[in-house]
C-alpha cells in the first residue's frame, strides 16, 4: 500500500532527478561559454589572463543567466519519457552484478537489501528501480511477481 513516506521518498527521487538535470543544463551552458571565451582568447591574447583566473567551479550558482528560471524542453521528447537513455547509477550496477551471480533469480525484497547493503543507499520503489534496471540492461527481467532474473543468451532460462 502506498503510504505518505513511500509518497514522500517517490518524491524526494524525483526531486534529485530534477536536480540532476538542471545541472547538466548548468554544465552544458558553462562549457558553451567557456569554449566561446576559449576561441576569443585565441583572436585577442591579452585577455587569455582573464579567462584563465575563472573556474566552473568558482561561478556562483545565483549569478545563472534567468534562462534556467523554467526547464529547457525538448519538443520531440516533451510529454513522453521514450527515447530518454536510462541513467547508470551505481545501485543499478549492483542490482545487475548480483543478479548476474544469482541465475537461479532472486526476490525482490532479497535483491533490495542486497543493492542496499552493497551502495549503503536506500531504495524507495523497488518495482520502480527495476523498471529503470530492466530499461538500463535488457538480460535483467521480471519473469514472475517479485522475482528477478539475469538471463544472458547462453542461460537456459532464456526465453522464446
Amino acid at each position: 500500500m502506498f503510504n505518505e513516506r513511500d509518497a514522500l521518498k517517490l518524491r524526494l527521487e524525483q526531486l534529485a532527478e530534477q536536480e540532476e538535470r538542471f545541472l547538466k543544463i548548468f554544465r552544458e551552458e558553462r562549457e558553451i561559454i567557456f569554449n566561446k571565451l576559449r576561441e576569443l582568447d585565441e583572436k585577442n591574447p591579452a585577455a587569455q589572463a582573464t579567462a584563465e583566473s575563472i573556474k566552473a567551479e568558482e561561478l556562483p550558482i545565483a549569478e545563472a543567466p534567468k534562462i534556467y528560471a523554467e526547464p529547457q524542453v525538448n519538443p520531440v521528447t516533451q510529454g513522453s519519457k521514450r527515447g530518454r537513455k536510462p541513467t547508470v547509477t551505481p545501485e543499478k550496477e549492483a542490482a545487475i552484478e548480483i543478479l548476474k551471480m544469482h541465475p537461479e533469480g532472486m526476490k525482490g525484497v532479497d535483491l533490495q537489501r542486497a543493492v542496499e547493503e552493497a551502495t549503503g543507499s536506500s531504495i524507495a520503489n523497488m518495482t520502480t528501480f527495476m523498471k529503470s534496471v530492466e530499461n538500463l540492461d535488457p538480460s535483467v527481467q521480471k519473469p514472475n511477481r517479485g522475482t528477478y532474473i539475469y538471463v544472458d543468451s547462453d542461460s537456459p532460462f532464456l526465453e522464446d
